[in-house]
């Protein structure tokens, strides 16, 4: 069993479908819900009667010293049995958590983290052991539990997790097609792709079937508003299924910061598109 100040590993893990809560993990509620769990190997039995829980484990940051409650709903919930707690890093990002796992020294310009943006955005640096990257953490104490001016972070979702659902492998081969079959397409067809992608989960409107008007609807409909866009007093983009909310904006001086050289770079088009496309939108 590990005691109250010893640091343990949270380790992602692709291979894991759904979180698993180790050693540094304390229960908040059990769902009623256990799982049979399946070794990597077939020859090893499974595991029976895992609970799914909702857990928490508290986080030391290494810049402030402030103690960080990190929640992990929907996870199973394997206690003393397993030292290192398994982090699924799609089900963090299902739940509109950040999850850079590329370690720096493979690609210079990653951040090598993990981005939550709740009561802010909060970027939570990864560690190394080996070739798996990790998040440090401790079992925390009950005081610590109950001291509400202490900052909670969720990193998975309340709902029932379905991590073997369908609808997860065909919403990336439907963008993956579309993605692959423009290849370098020009500035229309990539717009058109964008909003193809974008609206997919709704409907089967081919990109070609777009007119004009209909692609500016879609287009403006499916604008997703990145951390360095977002107007002074705002604390952070939630994302809650299909619907993301801005809270508390407080604007005054309603204007644009972007020029057609930043939409350019982000959309991937040519100037001059970028600069007609300002030329007309509105919003």
């Amino acid at each position: 069993v590990a005691s109250y100040g010893q640091a343990l590993r949270l380790e992602l893990d692709s291979h894991a479908d759904t979180c698993c809560a180790g050693s540094s993990c304390a229960v908040l509620y059990h769902t009623g819900r256990v799982v049979n769990v399946s070794p990597f190997l077939d020859e090893y039995s499974s595991t029976k009667g895992i609970p799914i829980a909702s857990v928490a484990t508290a986080y030391d940051c290494p810049k402030t010293g402030a103690v960080i409650i990190l929640v992990f709903h929907e996870v199973l919930y394997f206690g003393s049995r397993l030292r290192h707690s398994l982090l699924c890093p799609n089900q963090m990002r299902s739940y509109g958590v950040e999850v850079h796992d590329v370690p720096t020294q493979f690609q210079p310009d990653s951040p090598h983290s993990i981005v939550i943006h709740q009561e802010g955005t909060h970027s939570l640096l990864l560690d190394m052991t080996g070739v798996v990257s990790f998040l440090e953490s401790r079992l925390p104490t009950t005081e610590e539990l109950l001291d509400e001016s202490l900052l909670r972070l969720s990193l998975t979702s309340d709902a029932v997790w379905h991590p073997h659902s369908e609808e997860i492998q065909l919403t990336e081969t439907r963008i993956a097609r579309t993605v692959h079959a423009v290849g370098r397409p020009t500035d229309g067809e990539h717009l058109r792709a964008v909003c193809h992608i974008s609206s997919s989960h709704q409907t089967h409107t081919s990109p070609e079937e777009f007119t004009t008007d209909e692609l500016s609807a879609r287009l403006l409909s499916c604008v997703h508003i990145s951390a360095d866009a977002l107007l002074p007093g705002s604390v952070g983009i939630s994302a809650d299924n299909d619907t993301v909310g801005v809270h508390k904006i407080d604007t005054r001086d309603r204007r644009s910061n972007i020029t057609k050289e930043i939409l350019s770079r982000r959309w991937g088009i040519g100037l001059n598109t970028a600069k007609r496309t300002l030329a007309v939108t509105t919003q």
